[in-house]
């Protein structure tokens, strides 16, 4: 099982509906669109996965989707990047996690603790594949970037050696 830990407000500024939902300080609307902006890409079932929001849970409340999705929220004094990095000091094996943040610093802590970083941009572009359950890799065709997961690309960097995925 991988571990994805995700910088909410840094991936939703990424995200032209959520950054708009931001402008207007509709927070709960902004969360719920950012859940489903994970859910639509990653396997939430199979995977471990936590977005960390800045803000402490009362302020903003719990999203109303139905989800295996782990929720956080920094109190402050600490914000989400202080959290993901106490979750990865925390973990007993950082190499199956990824990190999902454009956020330099999170990313350098990230590489320094041992697990993987995408940048908000890459994974926001990244489209799950949906084809009738059956991958391109068993129908022995060339994979479409457009259409294949971001663990599939993961997976791929990782056989060719890329350290940093």
């Amino acid at each position: 099982m991988r571990t994805y830990l995700i910088d909410g407000y840094n991936l939703g500024h990424k995200i032209p509906q959520v950054k708009q939902f931001l402008n207007q300080r509709d927070f709960a609307a902004a969360i719920e669109m950012i859940i489903q902006v994970v859910q639509q890409r990653l396997n939430t079932r199979k995977n471990r996965v936590i977005i960390v929001f800045d803000g402490k849970k009362g302020i903003f409340e719990q999203p109303s989707l139905a989800t295996t999705i782990e929720i956080k929220f920094s109190r402050k004094p600490q914000e989400a990047d202080d959290v993901i990095r106490q979750l990865l000091r925390q973990a007993n094996d950082t190499s199956d996690t990824v990190v999902i943040s454009s956020d330099r610093a999170i990313i350098n802590s990230a590489k320094d603790l041992g697990a993987r970083s995408v940048t908000s941009e890459e994974f926001y572009s990244s489209k799950k594949q949906k084809r009738s359950g059956r991958t391109s890799m068993e129908n022995n065709e060339k994979p479409d970037p457009d259409q294949v997961d971001l663990d599939y690309w993961l997976e791929q960097f990782r056989k060719n050696g890329d350290e940093d995925l």
